[in-house]
């Protein structure tokens, strides 16, 4: 199984080439961050670094709305290219994520600002609304057979 799925925040902002035949290959990286204590109770860091391969919308979209900085979450596969180096002719290779899924994550108030961000409303649901528009427990489960 080759499944992956991160959250962090991007590392650069998404850059789009296209393909002879127009397809988009949008390129980019994720930071994860890591934190811990040690033994000692020290509090620990680590940063990783994972470059990211979309391709069509979501390279476009990607491209749109996401800057360096943003956080996101996205879900795909891991891919490693392997190539001689031209140079020393040593064997090398590198490890990406294919991005099958995007998703946008609001920023959280400890992100500190986002020059790129525009203003947004967040859509807002009254409760009592709410409970009118779901359908009852007994129309939920007519349907099954047990």
């Amino acid at each position: 199984m080759n499944v992956v799925a991160l959250m962090g925040f991007l590392t650069r902002d998404v850059e789009v080439r296209y393909t002879p035949s127009g397809a988009a290959i949008g390129t980019s990286a994720i930071a994860l961050n890591r934190k811990w204590r040690n033994e000692a109770g020290e509090l620990q860091e680590e940063v990783s670094f994972i470059d990211l391969v979309m391709f069509g919308k979501t390279a476009k979209t990607a491209a749109e709305y996401l800057k360096k900085g943003s956080p996101l979450a996205i879900e795909g596969r891991l891919k490693q290219d392997r190539w001689e180096d031209k140079v020393t002719g040593k064997p090398r290779s590198r490890v990406q994520v294919i991005v099958d899924r995007l998703n946008f994550v609001p920023r959280q108030k400890n992100d500190g600002p986002d020059p790129a961000a525009k203003p947004a409303p967040m859509p807002h649901v009254e409760r009592e609304n709410a409970a009118k528009d779901l359908p009852s427990t007994k129309e939920l489960f007519d349907d099954v057979p047990f």
